[in-house]
């Protein structure tokens, strides 16, 4: 090396140390695309780009307010995709997401720096249809698409009184008479971007999975369901949800609730109500519905303020989503779908349970009317410590657990290829468990790995939700990391260095345990989903 050389180096040295200690020696800094509708700019540092409240379809307000999302207008020059777009009006208060508002319909994406074709995962947040946001902390891509070449898109959708009603009105100006479904139309069509223009970003338009959990879940199943999806995605992820999460009424039952809705909002007896509701202030409309988040888990559904369903509409859904299901769909789909070991700690949790038979049967009564009697039957209370885990067993039973087997019954029966889990990972923290204990009721049981505990596992970050710090914790976190990519990259979580997840069958009803020592269950809740699946939900009841 010649003396200029040896200089160069030298002067060279210490700056190389200093970026490397800054960045991991990789360039950082706004990185360009070029979509159909114009040039994004988004961030890289090096190891993955973030594209943040990237739009997919045009802003549902003002006369598209309650209307099938729309295509997106192109826009000139470069768009900054930066920060974090506005969540939708959410449906529920109080919530975490502080910035709703109704031109929210943007998705967030992080894909690995280099050059590539990856597996796309779009995620659905949870929240019930409800609430929350694709900006949601927890469900930051960036871990994922850097450790496991991945892209992540996260995707916001219309929620609640904002997304899922129907009316007479609506059914007349739509182009297949019927009306509803607006915030898993919205999925749609973020799905149809992603087919659309995913691959500048690096990614393969045919090899897409879904995912989401709780309301997320319910969109998968929904979707899953739909004939719009086809060809959308190859393989979906469903994390304590399912169809049966929530009602769906036929259009005649869903205009009846948006009749009610308009109702609320002082519209009913406008001579057209639904241009009264429309030109409406989105605050009016809030104050008039009114949902008090903290009674959701306390009341009877049927009376919260509104209790977001999907529709029968004759377009999205021509018939119920589980009667679709059993007839086949999208014959080339896996599935990976499951639920936590304590799901209905959360749901119950909030409310004092009186411990003595006959406030129990009171109690079964009020939410399950001529059918607390066979409720009764099958969890009674001499069988529980407490008549709060006697009803949180029911909760997660009939809410996640034997929705999810009924699931993956449905779907192994037409010839999907299924992959199930129960999450038993310990996931106690001071933080999270402060929180929870601040509201919880009389005679409930410990929170245990409650419903939302295995996300900070799935994306490999801790959250308010819990951490995964710990080394047991970190090594179902490693392992659960892998086992979704390896399915959404191949359609099986399994590879060499895992513990063998084995397939699921209605006839063969094997699932994984993640945490622990990952050990292998059969026949998960028999008793129990035999009384959901055959004669609750079978007697038309949900």
């Amino acid at each position: 090396m010649d003396l200029e050389n040896k200089k160069r180096m030298l002067f060279c040295l210490p700056a190389l140390l200093f970026l490397t200690l800054l960045s991991g020696c990789v360039a950082s800094g706004n990185d360009t695309v070029s979509t159909s509708y114009g040039e994004l700019v988004g961030h890289t540092n090096g190891k993955v780009r973030t594209f943040k409240g990237v739009p997919f379809a045009a802003p549902p307000i003002g006369q598209l307010r309650w209307a099938p999302p729309q295509p997106l207008a192109s826009w000139d020059g470069e768009r900054e995709a930066l920060k974090d777009a506005p969540g939708c009006i959410q449906g529920g208060f109080p919530t975490s997401v502080f910035n709703g508002n109704e031109d929210c319909l943007f998705l967030n994406i992080w894909a690995p720096a280099t050059p590539g074709s990856y597996p796309v995962m779009v995620w659905f947040h949870g929240g019930g249809l409800l609430q929350g946001s694709a900006s949601e902390a927890q469900y930051n891509g960036r871990k994922l698409a850097e450790e496991k070449n991945v892209i992540i898109v996260n995707v916001n959708s219309r929620l609640s009184f904002m997304g899922y009603v129907a009316t007479s009105q609506l059914s007349t100006e739509s182009s297949h008479g019927g009306s509803g479904n607006q915030g898993f139309l919205d999925q749609i069509a973020a799905l149809q971007w992603v087919k659309d223009e995913i691959s500048v970003f690096g990614g393969n338009p045919e090899n897409v999975t879904i995912f989401g959990e709780s309301g997320g879940a319910i969109s998968v199943c929904t979707l899953i369901a739909s004939p719009l999806s086809d060809s959308l995605f190859q393989k979906a992820i469903m994390q304590s949800g399912s169809c049966r999460m929530v009602r769906t009424p036929d259009l005649a039952g869903g205009e009846k609730k948006g009749l009610d809705l308009l109702a609320k909002l002082g519209c009913d007896t406008s001579p057209d109500p639904l241009a009264c509701a429309r030109a409406m202030p989105i605050k009016d409309i809030i104050d008039a519905v009114d949902i008090k988040t903290n009674e959701l888990f306390v009341e009877h559904p049927d009376d919260w303020a509104y209790y977001p369903t999907s529709n029968i509409d004759g377009h999205f859904l021509p018939a119920h989503p589980m009667e679709l299901l059993k007839q086949g769909v999208k014959p080339n789909v896996s599935l990976l779908l499951g639920t936590n070991k304590d799901e209905g700690s959360m749901f119950i949790g909030l409310r004092d349970h009186a411990n003595d038979e006959d406030s129990y049967r009171d109690y079964l009564t009020f939410f399950y009317g001529p059918m607390a009697p066979s409720f009764n039957q099958v969890y009674p209370l001499a069988d529980y410590p407490s008549a709060g885990h006697a009803a949180a067993a029911i909760a997660g039973d009939g809410f996640m657990d034997c929705p999810s087997r009924e699931m993956g019954d449905i779907m192994s029966d037409t010839e999907h290829p299924v992959f199930m889990y129960q999450f038993v990972q310990e996931v106690s923290s001071f933080t999270t468990d402060f929180i929870l204990e601040l509201q919880r009721g009389d005679n409930t049981p410990p929170w245990g790995t409650y419903h939302t505990a295995e996300i900070p596992f799935v994306f490999g970050i801790n959250s308010v939700l819990g951490h995964t710090q710990t080394e047991d914790r970190a090594y179902t976190r490693d392992i659960m990391m892998s086992y979704w990519t390896n399915f959404a990259t191949t359609g099986d979580p399994n590879s060499p260095e895992l513990p063998l997840w084995p397939q699921y069958y209605s006839t063969q009803t094997d699932y994984i345990r993640l945490g622990g020592d990952f050990d292998i269950a059969s026949n998960h809740k028999a008793r129990q989903c035999d009384f959901w699946i055959n004669t609750f939900f079978a007697g038309g009841n949900w």
